[in-house]
């Protein structure tokens, strides 16, 4: 029993370090499976990064423009009211779906006088030029090369941190698993000699049960001690192994445990860093309507007064097409009319003579 009791253990200890062993493959496996993502993801983020400071930089390099166009935009509203709006035009107002209602009643008293700066108050409140002039000056004096210069510092430390090969990856794991291996293969032995071992000593309990010779119990029982004393150190000797196979999965589960909170360290960096750009271009976006709303106003002169030249061009042009086309016509009548007289006159002269037949 107690042999038994031996290879049993040994059996056990056995698939215990196997298990063990497996383990370490599986936590080595689930590491480079975040190295993977990461390897994924950060080039992702630094591609995206590069292309939002191209496009803040862009932003900066035309603040100056933008600053003199939100500075300039009161002038602009007084050029406005000196711009009569043409009184087709002012006809056309009420129908505007950004007019309401009490601006439409506004626009009986202004009827005769309605300046284009008029109509453009009628569509929104009386101090938006105002309004728009702080709301653009204070949003374009909140971007400054000081974020460009803290999203790149960003984008700098999540690339060095990224980028420590120390830590990417476990130098020697091959060799590590090759000797746990190696430690596995004469564990395998030390079990297959104990199960040897436990079936010769139950082989010969039975031989000498069977012969009923007492006299040969001696040398059985000292070759049986023998035996256990050999399964006995046979026992040490695969304790030993579990015991390397538990120090070995320790030290790599504390190796693999500052490698995550490296990954981790990283994964917050481009968190960090993510937000942060989101939360710029969404500011930057909205800044970007108000400031395409200040160029619109500033081009609204030139392109009212071009599009009235515009409107007369065509009228011009218009009336003088018509002029030709009925001239045309009327020449083509008088062609067409000559040529129907002209035809019918050789019918008359043609029709019921012998030459008939032939054409």
């Amino acid at each position: 029993q107690l042999a038994q009791r031996f290879c049993e253990m040994a059996q056990t200890e056995m698939q215990v370090c196997e298990r063990l062993v497996h383990e370490q493959h599986l936590q080595h496996q689930g590491f480079m499976a975040v190295i993977a993502n990461m390897d994924d993801t950060v080039p992702s983020v630094k591609n995206s990064t590069e292309q939002f400071l191209n496009m803040f930089q862009e932003f900066l390099e035309n603040k100056p423009h933008y600053l003199q166009l939100s500075e300039t935009v009161q002038e602009v509203a007084a050029t406005l009211a000196t711009i009569p709006l043409l009184p087709s035009l002012v006809e056309q107002v009420p129908q505007d779906p950004m007019t309401s209602i009490t601006s439409c009643k506004d626009i009986e008293g202004q009827r005769d006088n309605m300046s284009l700066l008029d109509w453009l108050q009628l569509r929104s409140s009386n101090d938006s030029f105002h309004q728009l002039s702080q709301i653009c000056t204070r949003g374009l004096q909140q971007y400054t090369e000081e974020m460009v210069s803290n999203v790149q510092m960003l984008l700098t430390n999540m690339l060095t941190s990224f980028g420590d090969e120390n830590l990417r990856s476990i130098k020697g794991l091959p060799e590590r698993f090759s000797g746990l291996e190696k430690l596995l293969k004469d564990a395998r032995v030390i079990v297959q000699e104990q199960g040897d071992l436990a079936q010769a000593i139950h082989q010969n309990s039975t031989r000498a049960s069977n012969l009923g010779d007492n006299s040969i119990l001696p040398d059985l029982c000292a070759s049986h001690r023998r035996q256990l004393i050999l399964m006995q150190t046979n026992h040490k000797r695969i304790k030993d192994v579990h015991r390397r196979v538990v120090i070995a999965k320790t030290e790599l589960i504390q190796t693999i445990y500052i490698r995550l909170k490296w990954a981790y360290g990283v994964e917050c960096q481009m968190s960090v860093l993510s937000e942060r750009i989101h939360m710029i271009s969404s500011g930057l976006k909205t800044l970007k309507d108000e400031l395409n709303i200040l160029q619109q106003t500033h081009s609204v002169p030139h392109l009212y007064l071009t599009a009235v030249a515009e409107v007369v061009r065509r009228r011009t042009f218009s009336h003088a097409f018509l002029m030709w086309a009925n001239d045309l016509a009327c020449q083509l009548c008088a062609v067409h009319s000559e040529e129907v007289a002209r035809r019918q006159n050789f019918q008359t002269q043609f029709e019921g003579h012998i030459l008939s037949n032939l054409f």
